[in-house]
């Protein structure tokens, strides 16, 4: 049955109305983003550079500005299969969705002002491969457990990294020398790969004697170290803080 000349009509004009394809994004040889204004979007830029109380502000304040709100926070992967009940999630980086400008200037800051810490390595080493490369290569600071220090091949796929947190909590057991001394080594072998690379790692023990047992370990070692201790009373742990500079 043919259609009706009204139904034609109306179809074809669906056809020259319906939503334009969305242009290609655009992406510097670098990889990243490609914001830059084209068109309307000029005359909208030049208005706001003049008219914007945010924008008429010097660039080191603006930088302070994207610094205070994408920087200075610890960014964990979420673990799998558990989800925390009532929870909110906050996206952090929505600033970056404002407008081209703040995009710009501040699309970098969430990778070089935070610190990635991973709960679990196998969490660490998932999460890492879903960044893209181009911005895995702004991250500077990583913190995750002292096992992974057997695996540091990611390294290689951080080139701005400049310094790892390793953490190991609850030293009591007697096996800790040897445990340690492997631990040691690979530590050492990494800043001799990485000769700028800072590492520090931390110890959280539930017995304060071991403080001392721990700095006496290490210090006959020879291993030049800057020991930092600090107690809490809220649950009678200790924390050891050691950098190998």
């Amino acid at each position: 049955m043919a259609l009706r000349r009204s139904k034609r009509k109306i179809l074809d004009n669906d056809k020259q109305h319906g939503p334009k394809r969305l242009a290609r994004v655009r992406r510097h040889e670098n990889g990243h983003l490609d914001v830059t204004p084209e068109g309307d979007y000029v005359e909208l830029l030049e208005k706001n550079r003049r008219s914007s109380p945010l924008f008429r502000l010097p660039r080191e304040v603006r930088d302070m500005i994207w610094k205070e709100v994408l920087g200075n926070k610890t960014i964990e992967p979420k673990d799998w299969g558990f989800r925390t009940c009532f929870a909110t999630d906050v996206n952090y980086f929505a600033l970056l969705h404002v407008c081209r400008e703040i995009y710009s200037e501040a699309a970098l800051m969430p990778y070089e002002e935070n610190v990635f810490r991973a709960k679990r390595n196998e969490n660490f080493l998932y999460s890492l491969s879903k960044i893209e490369i181009h911005l895995r290569k702004h991250i500077k600071q990583v913190e995750f457990g002292l096992d992974l220090v057997f695996h540091t091949s990611w390294v290689d796929q951080l080139e701005g990294l400049t310094h790892i947190t390793l953490q190991g909590r609850y030293i009591v057991s007697n096996n800790v020398p040897r445990r340690w001394k492997i631990y040691q080594q690979r530590i050492l072998e990494l800043k001799e790969k990485y000769p700028n690379l800072q590492v520090r790692f931390r110890l959280e023990s539930s017995l304060p004697t071991k403080r001392n047992w721990i700095h006496q370990y290490f210090a006959d070692e020879g291993v030049p170290l800057d020991w930092i201790s600090e107690s809490k009373d809220e649950d009678q742990r200790v924390w050891i803080t050691s950098n190998f500079m």
